[in-house]
C-alpha cells in the first residue's frame, strides 16, 4: 500500500531531532533579554537596557553547559537569573507594587514545568525570599523609590502565601501530568512491543487518502527500508512495476475495505532492491486516537506459493502417468501381437525374399513403438522391475563409453566421481537409460560443441527437496550432468517432464518423462537448474545403498536358448495376443491350451493339475486376476510353474509374486527369444528337479 503521491524517499537517515525545552528556553530568553535592552536604549532607558543585555550574556553563558546535558543546572540558574533580575526591579521601582513582581509567577511556572523536584524547592525559595526581602524593605523604606508606601503589613505575609500556595499547585499538576505522560508513554512501549513483535508486516494507512502514518518493524525488515524512508513511499515503490498493481488499484482496496469490511487478496510485493514477491495483504477498517485508519497485514507467502506449485506440479504428473501408464499397457498388448506375427512371418519366409524385408520392417517399427510404451511405463512408474544393488559410477563409464563412439567430437565429456560409495538399489537398465537420456540432452543442447560434465557425491537430506517432488531423510547419492549449452527459461522448464512436450524439432518428448518416472520408481527425485544462455545441470537424488561386490552395472543380454517341449496353460484375455502366443508355443514344440479370464484357467487347472508343466498368467485378468488365480494354482499345486506376464512391469505387484514363487516375469511385448528362453530356463529347472533330462524339440 501507499501514500497519493509519490515523493522521493530521504536516504540521509534519521529526521532532525526536536530540540530540549531547557534549549528553547534559553533562546526565548536571550531574545527577550536583547528586546528589553533595545527598548530601554531607545527610551533611554539605562537601568533596563542594562539589565537586559547583562541576562542576554548570562544566559548565552549557559548554552555550552545546556549543550552538555546539564539540563537541570541550565533551567534552575536561568529562571534565577530572570528571578534575580525582577528582585533588583522590584527593588528599585516600586516594590511588590511594581509590574515585575509579575514576573515571579512566570519563574514558579517555568520551574515547576522543567524542573526536577528539589531543584523546584530551592528556586521556589528563592522566589519567596525575594517577596519578603523586597517586602520588608518597603515597608522599613529601605527602598531607593519611597513614594507608594505599603498600605497593609498584611501584604509581606499574603504575597509569600500566595507563591507557595501558586507554586505547590503547579507542582501537582505538572506531577499529573508527568504521570499521565509516563502511563501514556508505557501504553505506547507496550504497543510498540506488541506490534513489532508480529512476524507479519503491518502498515496503518489513512482511511481517507492512504496515507502510510506508520509501519512495524518487520515491514521493514522485508522490504527493506529505513522509518524515514518508509513513511515516504507510495504503492509504485512497494509493489510490482505492473499495471494490475499500480496505486489506483491498492487505493480501491483501501476504499472497499472501509465500506465493504476486511479485504483478503494477494499482491506482487517489490523490496527496496527491487526483487519481487508474493504476498498475502488482509485489510481491516480500525478507529486510532479518534481517526479512521486502515491496517494492512503483510505476510510474505512466496514458500508457500512455491509449495503449492510443487504440489500442483506433483499431482499433474501423477495424473498424466496413471494415464501415461493406462495407455502404454494398451499399447503393449497390441505390440506384443504385432511383434509376435512379424516374427512367425519372417520364420517361415526364406531370408532373401520380400515377405522377410516386409517382417524386418515390421518388427523395427513396432520395436520402437515398444521403446517409447517403456518410456511411458518409466514414466508412470512402472518401469522398475528389478531390486538388486547397482553401483553408478559403472553405470555412468558405460555411459561415457558409449558416448564417445558417437557423440559429436567437439562435445567433452568430463568425469568427477567424488561420492566414496555410488552403491543404490535399483534397476541397472533403468538407471543406466536415465543416465544416457541425461546425457544426449546435454549433447542436443550444445549443438556448437561445449562440456558434458558427470558429477557425483553423497549428501544428506534431512527435508524436501528437488523441484518436482520430496524425498525422505536419510543419505542419498547425487549425480549431476551439466552441460555448457543454450539452457531454457522458466516457462520450458516448468514442462520438460511432461510426457510428449519437447523443444526438439524431431524429439519424442519421453526422455525426460522417463527420468522423471525413473526416478519416482527409485524414491528419488531429479532436480533442474537452468537459465537461457547459462546451460543446464540435471541432479538425480537416489537413496543411498550398501556397497555390495555383486553390484551390477547393467543388465546383460542372455544367448538365445534351446526349444523346448510341454503342455501350457495360458491364461490371457486379449484374443489377438493369445492367439500370436499359442503359435509362438506352438513354433516352440509346446502346445498351449487357451483360457480368457482368471476362473476359467484356474478352473481347467484343477480339472487337470498333472497335464500342465507351465501355466503362462496374465496379470490383468476378467473374472478373477492374474495374481489371484496365481494364488488359487498355487494352492492346487504349490510346486505348481507359473510365468506372470503383463504390459505393466510395476515392481510392487511383479515382485510380491516372484517372492511368492512365481518361476519368472514375461514383460510384454516380448521376443520369440525371450519367450524360449524362460520356457528354456524354468521347465529346464523343473525337469532336473523332478529327474528328468530336458528334450529339445
Amino acid at each position: 500500500m501507499g501514500a497519493p503521491h509519490c515523493t522521493e524517499p530521504s536516504r540521509s537517515g534519521t529526521p532532525p531531532r526536536r530540540p530540549e525545552p531547557a534549549s528553547s528556553l534559553l533562546w526565548i530568553l536571550i531574545a527577550t533579554a536583547i528586546v528589553t535592552a533595545v527598548v530601554g536604549a531607545l527610551f533611554s532607558d539605562i537601568t533596563t537596557a542594562g539589565l537586559g543585555a547583562v541576562n542576554a550574556v548570562c544566559y548565552a553563558l549557559l548554552i555550552p553547559l545546556q549543550r552538555r546535558g546539564h539540563t537541570n543546572v541550565v533551567g534552575l540558574t536561568a529562571v534565577s537569573v530572570l528571578a534575580a533580575t525582577a528582585a533588583f526591579a522590584m527593588w528599585m521601582g516600586d516594590g511588590i507594587h511594581d509590574t515585575a513582581t509579575f514576573i515571579l509567577p512566570v519563574v514558579v511556572l517555568i520551574g515547576g514545568t522543567m524542573l526536577a523536584r528539589r531543584y523546584f524547592v530551592a528556586l521556589l525559595s528563592l522566589v519567596v525570599a525575594v517577596v519578603i526581602v523586597v517586602g520588608a524593605g518597603e515597608l522599613f523604606h529601605w527602598l531607593p523609590n519611597d513614594r507608594y508606601p505599603l498600605y497593609a503589613a498584611v501584604d509581606i505575609v499574603v504575597a509569600p502565601i500566595l507563591l507557595l500556595a501558586s507554586g505547590a499547585f503547579i507542582h501537582l499538576f505538572v506531577g499529573a501530568i508527568h504521570r499521565s505522560m509516563a502511563q501514556a508513554e508505557a501504553s505506547d512501549r507496550g504497543y510498540r512491543e506488541v506490534f513489532n513483535a508480529t512476524h507479519e508486516a503491518i502498515l496503518i494507512h489513512d482511511a481517507r487518502d492512504g496515507r502510510i502514518l506508520d509501519v512495524n518493524d518487520t515491514m521493514l525488515e522485508m522490504y527493506g527500508y529505513s522509518r524515514t524512508e518508509a513513511l515516504r513511499l507510495c504503492v509504485q515503490d512497494l509493489s510490482a512495476d505492473r499495471s494490475e498493481y499500480m496505486q489506483e488499484r491498492a487505493l480501491k482496496r483501501i476504499r472497499r475495505a472501509v465500506a465493504r469490511g476486511p479485504q483478503v487478496f494477494e499482491w506482487l510485493a517489490r523490496r527496496s532492491d527491487g526483487t519481487e514477491f508474493w504476498v498475502e495483504v488482509a485489510l481491516r477498517e480500525s478507529t486510532i486516537g479518534g481517526h479512521g485508519r486502515v491496517l494492512a497485514v503483510v505476510r510474505d507467502i512466496g514458500e508457500r506459493r512455491r509449495i503449492q506449485e510443487q504440489l500442483r506440479h506433483s499431482e499433474k504428473m501423477e495424473a498424466v502417468g496413471q494415464l501415461a501408464g493406462g495407455i502404454a499397457h494398451d499399447f503393449n498388448n497390441q505390440l506384443a501381437g504385432i511383434i509376435g506375427f512379424a516374427e512367425l512371418l519372417r520364420a517361415g519366409a526364406d531370408p532373401g525374399a520380400p515377405t522377410a524385408r516386409h517382417a524386418s520392417g515390421i518388427l523395427t517399427a513396432a520395436n520402437r513403438a515398444a521403446d517409447l510404451t517403456a518410456k511411458l511405463l518409466a514414466f508412470a512408474r512402472k518401469g522398475k522391475n528389478l531390486s538388486v544393488s547397482v553401483d553408478v559410477h559403472g553405470l555412468i563409464g558405460e555411459v561415457v563409453s558409449l558416448l564417445e563412439r558417437s557423440i559429436d567430437p567437439r562435445v567433452t565429456l568430463r568425469v568427477e566421481l567424488h561420492a566414496s560409495c555410488a552403491c543404490v538399489t535399483g534397476d541397472p537398465t533403468q538407471l543406466q537409460n536415465a543416465l544416457l537420456n541425461l546425457a544426449l540432452n546435454a549433447r542436443d543442447a550444445m549443438p556448437e560443441g561445449g562440456t558434458v560434465t558427470f558429477r557425483t557425491k553423497g549428501v544428506v537430506v534431512g527435508a524436501t527437496a528437488g523441484s518436482v517432488g520430496s524425498v525422505t531423510p536419510g543419505d542419498y547419492l547425487r549425480v549431476e550432468v551439466t552441460d555448457t549449452g543454450v539452457g531454457m527459461d522458466e516457462a520450458t522448464r516448468q514442462r520438460i517432464f511432461e510426457p510428449f512436450f519437447t523443444t526438439k524439432p524431431h524429439g519424442t518428448g519421453m526422455g525426460l518423462a522417463a527420468v522423471y518416472g525413473t526416478m519416482s520408481a527409485h524414491r528419488g527425485v531429479v532436480e533442474v537448474v537452468s537459465s537461457p544462455g547459462a546451460g543446464t545441470t540435471f541432479s538425480l537424488l537416489i537413496p543411498a545403498g550398501s556397497p555390495d561386490a555383486s553390484a551390477q552395472p547393467a543388465v546383460r543380454s542372455t544367448p538365445p536358448p534351446s526349444q523346448v517341449d510341454a503342455e501350457v496353460l495360458l491364461a490371457e484375455d486379449e484374443p489377438a495376443v493369445a492367439a500370436m502366443m499359442a503359435e509362438l508355443l506352438g513354433h516352440l514344440g509346446c502346445h498351449a491350451t487357451v483360457c480368457q479370464d482368471g476362473e476359467t484357467a484356474v478352473r481347467c487347472y484343477r480339472e487337470q493339475p498333472d497335464r500342465f508343466e507351465l501355466v503362462i498368467l496374465d496379470l490383468t485378468l476378467p473374472k478373477m486376476s492374474g495374481k489371484d488365480a496365481f494364488g488359487e494354482i498355487r494352492k492346487i499345486n504349490p510346486n505348481a510353474s507359473v510365468v506372470i506376464a503383463s504390459g505393466y512391469t510395476d515392481d510392487t505387484k511383479v515382485q510380491s509374486l516372484l517372492g511368492a514363487g512365481a518361476a519368472a516375469f514375461l514383460p510384454k511385448p516380448f521376443r520369440l527369444a525371450q519367450l524360449a528362453a524362460i520356457l528354456d530356463r524354468v521347465l529346464g529347472r523343473e525337469r532336473r528337479a523332478a529327474g528328468e533330462e530336458a528334450r529339445p524339440c
